[in-house]
């Protein structure tokens, strides 16, 4: 959503401003860059990067408007900016984003056709992209380093609450309901996709001490509560007699133990979950002795709740909002960190920019004979597969899903885009639509990126 209201915001000010077309697309595309750019989650840091990217987008949106008419000139000079924003990954975050600035900047350069002439107004409408940006960001909820890991963990929270509500409704109905199942099945696999969210976010980011264990623990939390449901939903299906009352007790007692760890005041204290198997049960050895499936189901209760007093209180993980010791490399362009060798790493910071200059020099051929007008969209390709992989094998895998999102993009893109023709205001709604399907969508799935990616470039090249 701020990547959305920033690049609306700037497109709001310079329609205001009556700029033309050309402007307005770099003004829109400029506030995306920055948006996809920016990795910190200091305001200061952040405000640092903004303050030094500026000028070098203007720096490389000027370089490309001069050698624009010099096409051979443009292309090698190309080769050298993406050399130097993948070799800029060797001094950090900061130098990471730096480089995607130049890189992007000089790539709008190409896209629009820029002249030197022009310079004035395409400078004015990145002022004003980063600007607007800058706004949105402090206005509309800045993200910090402490907000957005409880963000990630309140959203945890609230789907282990959803699978511990629906587990008590399964146990208390006491037969096979399958819409029942159905919710409880859904909500488990959102709980699994929230655990991703965090390792990934944790990986990117500073690890302090606090919260280094925290991945393990969140693992723990989700592999009992994967336990419990599965557990939960076959002493369901087993059929009760009407009059085993021993069997109508259990379950009661199940259920009892469900909602007394789903309402827990704090998840995971320790006295809490004392308190609760003392009330509801009298102890481990005076558990109900229902059917074959029930009494199996408690061990799986207790051990969700030991997992939970290991990761720590609702709200406020341990370590959250602690200042980071452990710098850590963003995967956007940077070597995922699998490896804490630091020789090992600083030979594939040397050997990659050669990787990726030599493939980006094999794409401009290419490019050129297929499309000499639109060559610099290959060297864009070649750099964005190189983004984030370590081995060959990972570089094959990553081409053929970009491979795949753009065939598929291309057609999504210029479908729609056909569809609203030339009306300007829709045009404009289905390219922030793009753009928020580009952010929302998890890295992972890089196929479905590149699809929003190319129907966002297929609606601006319309």
């Amino acid at each position: 959503m701020r990547a959305v209201l920033g690049s609306a915001a700037a497109l709001a000010v310079l329609t205001a401003l009556g700029a033309p077309e050309t402007p307005l697309v770099v003004g829109g595309l400029t506030a995306m860059t920055t948006s996809l750019a920016i990795s910190d989650l200091h305001p200061r840091d952040q405000l640092i990067t903004l303050g030094l990217g500026a000028p070098l987008s203007l720096a490389s949106l000027a370089a490309g408007a001069v050698l624009t008419p010099y096409p051979t000139a443009a292309k090698l000079s190309f080769l050298a900016v993406t050399y130097l924003a993948v070799q800029a990954r060797r001094f950090g975050p900061r130098g990471l984003d730096l480089g995607i600035f130049g890189f992007m900047a000089f790539l709008l350069s190409q896209f629009i056709q820029a002249r030197a002439d022009q310079l004035p107004r395409l400078g004015a409408s990145v002022l004003v992209a980063f600007g607007a940006v800058t706004t949105v960001w402090y206005c509309a909820g800045p993200i910090t380093e402490a907000g957005a890991p409880r963000w990630l963990r309140h959203a945890f929270d609230v789907r282990l609450h959803d699978i511990l509500r629906d587990m008590a409704s399964v146990v208390a109905a006491g037969q096979d309901d399958g819409t029942r199942n159905r919710s409880l099945q859904d909500r488990l696999d959102r709980l699994h996709a929230s655990v991703p969210l965090i390792e990934d976010f944790l990986d990117e980011r500073a690890v302090d001490e606090g919260t280094e264990d925290l991945p393990r623990h969140i693992g723990r939390v989700e592999v009992a509560a994967q336990r419990l449901t599965v557990l939960t939903v076959r002493a369901a299906r087993t059929p009760v007699a009407r009059n085993d009352l021993a069997e109508r007790t259990a379950r009661q007692r199940l259920a009892q133990r469900i909602r007394a760890l789903r309402h827990q005041p704090t998840v995971g204290t320790a006295c809490a979950s004392e308190q609760c198997e003392e009330r509801c049960e009298g102890g481990p050895a005076n558990r109900p002795t229902g059917s074959a499936h029930v009494p199996g189901c408690f061990p799986a209760v207790d051990e969700l709740a030991a997992a939970l007093r290991f990761l720590g209180q609702r709200g406020r993980p341990a370590g959250f909002g602690t200042p980071p010791h452990k710098p850590a490399p963003p995967t956007f362009g940077a070597v995922p960190r699998r490896d804490t060798d630091t020789e090992s790493l600083a030979r594939q910071a040397t050997r990659q920019p050669f990787q990726v200059t030599t493939a980006s020099a094999l794409a401009v051929a290419g490019g050129h004979l297929l499309s000499p007008h639109l060559w610099y969209w290959a060297v864009v390709t070649a750099w964005v597969v190189f983004i984030g992989t370590e081995s060959t094998g990972e570089v094959l895998l990553h081409s053929a899903r970009r491979l795949a999102g753009t065939v598929l993009g291309v057609v999504f893109g210029y479908g729609l885009a056909a569809l609203v023709g030339g009306d300007g205001p829709a045009l404009l709604i289905l390219l922030l639509l793009c753009m928020f399907g580009m952010f929302y969508t998890p890295s992972q799935a890089c196929w479905a990126v590149t699809i929003f990616i190319t129907a966002h470039s297929a609606c601006c090249s319309r």
